[in-house]
């Protein structure tokens, strides 16, 4: 019995197919990933921390955010965060994502692990996070 044998280019062509098709449905997951999440971290902690200094400014002027920089509260610009890892993530009902990570929050020589739950949905121009 003769053996069939793909020539060279149709494997090749065929291969490649595979290929793509395997990345398309890869990327059809749906979840966000941690180099999603990442930014949208940092801008939230960054905004939060610039609310309570705005408070802080309202409350008590220029010596309202000193007294907040004396218990340690970093510029919020100094605000970084790190090493995002997913433990879990989920899909609502209503097509928003529950995701359990771990991440840290680095400000000039100080490190702080946070592990939390958050919720991002898909817009327009991106993943975003939803208020807690």
């Amino acid at each position: 019995m003769a053996r069939y044998s793909w020539q060279r280019p149709v494997r090749h062509t065929v291969t490649t197919l595979a290929l793509a098709f395997a990345l398309l449905l890869g990327g059809c997951s749906g979840a966000p990933d941690a180099g999603d999440l990442q930014p949208l971290l940092q801008t939230q902690l960054r905004a939060n921390l610039q609310s309570a200094q705005s408070a802080m400014q309202a409350l008590g002027g220029d010596q309202g955010v000193a007294f907040m920089r004396a218990l340690g509260a970093p510029d919020p610009a100094q605000i970084r965060v790190e090493n995002v890892e997913i433990f879990e993530s989920r899909e609502l009902d209503n097509g928003d994502y529950e995701v359990r990570l771990r991440y840290d929050i680095v400000a000039g020589d100080r490190r702080d692990i946070q592990t939390r739950t958050v919720v991002a949905d898909k817009a327009d121009s991106g993943w975003r996070l939803l208020p807690d």
